[in-house]
């Protein structure tokens, strides 16, 4: 059976908080060839009122079936993306994952294009190619990049096939009993890493249900589940990369989180594309926690995995 992660709720409830952010987050989607948001989301807009024009057309006239069927695929493709990812921000939209989706939609276009205009076809032709080598122009210094910054994370990192995977399998069999010592070893490595003078950037979005920042300051955090989630992202910004690997320190004792989730809004924000995947979460059982106060700190490895970034006390009540 299916079980939502932490991440898939937090972005469902987005959904009807900001359904136009929603909106945004599936433009973007469709509209994923091109390079900027904005544009993408324009570009997106475009494609949706192309989509439907020829759905109207297919209705009319019952032609251009396949095509109908590629967009209604394509858009139902974006919805479903967006209801488990719109927590991650709009600019997730434009991961380089969803560009085969925008390109096929521009494929759609053309294809139609020379269907329905039998006389125009050598200007079609014509513009074709000048768009094709626009976007091979548009694209060739992002992919390089983007290249880079995998060959790096395969250097560097677990991966299976990526971070994000490969964690989610270890914690998951952590919890099994299958590769106890390998976790545990991890922690007690780490454990003993000296805590680093410098200061780091991170953000925790959620802690439970409460969104972070609260609006306001004198509001209590008090816990009465089963379960903390925790989502929120966390990077080296001494050495200008991701971390290694970030730890809930709840009253000393440490809780491993799934590190090395996409956050491109961080990446965007801060502008260092090294900083893609630095979103972490987790959820942390609350066998161990006191009645009563208790204090949540980030322990955050460093890139080298040679000592500890610490964040801010949070302090939460739980009964």
């Amino acid at each position: 059976k299916y079980q939502p992660t932490t991440l898939d709720i937090l972005s469902r409830k987005q959904v009807f908080v900001h359904p136009t952010k929603y909106i945004e987050y599936i433009l973007a989607f469709v509209g994923n060839v091109a390079p900027k948001l904005k544009v993408a989301i324009l570009l997106g807009l475009i494609f949706s009122i192309f989509a439907l024009i020829v759905f109207i057309k297919w209705l009319q006239k019952k032609r251009f079936a396949l095509l109908v069927f590629i967009m209604v695929f394509i858009f139902a493709t974006s919805a479903a993306a967006g209801l488990s990812r719109l927590e991650m921000g709009v600019t997730e939209a434009l991961s380089s994952r969803y560009s085969i989706y925008s390109l096929i939609m521009l494929c759609t276009v053309y294809t139609y294009s020379l269907k329905n205009y039998l006389g125009k076809q050598f200007y079609i032709f014509f513009s074709g190619g000048i768009l094709s080598i626009f976007i091979f122009t548009v694209w060739l210094n992002p992919g390089i990049n983007n290249l880079a910054i995998r060959r790096s994370l395969l250097q560097n990192n677990l991966v299976y096939p990526n971070l994000s995977r490969a964690n989610e399998i270890l914690l998951k069999s952590y919890k099994l009993g299958v590769f106890d010592s390998l976790i545990g070893n991890k922690i007690l490595l780490y454990q003993h890493l000296a805590k680093l003078p410098s200061q780091t950037q991170y953000f925790i979005d959620y802690f439970d249900n409460y969104k972070l920042p609260l609006s306001n300051s004198s509001k209590i955090i008090t816990i009465n589940s089963n379960e903390i989630s925790l989502k929120g992202w966390a990077v080296d910004s001494v050495d200008s990369k991701t971390a290694s690997f970030v730890f809930a320190d709840i009253n000393g004792k440490m809780y491993p989180l799934n590190y090395g989730t996409p956050r491109p809004d961080v990446a965007y924000v801060l502008k260092n594309p090294n900083y893609e995947y630095s979103g972490f979460f987790g959820t942390i059982t609350a066998d161990n926690l006191k009645k009563g106060l208790n204090t949540l700190k980030l322990r955050i490895i460093n890139t080298h995995g040679t000592g500890y970034y610490e964040s801010k006390p949070l302090e939460f009540y739980y009964w």
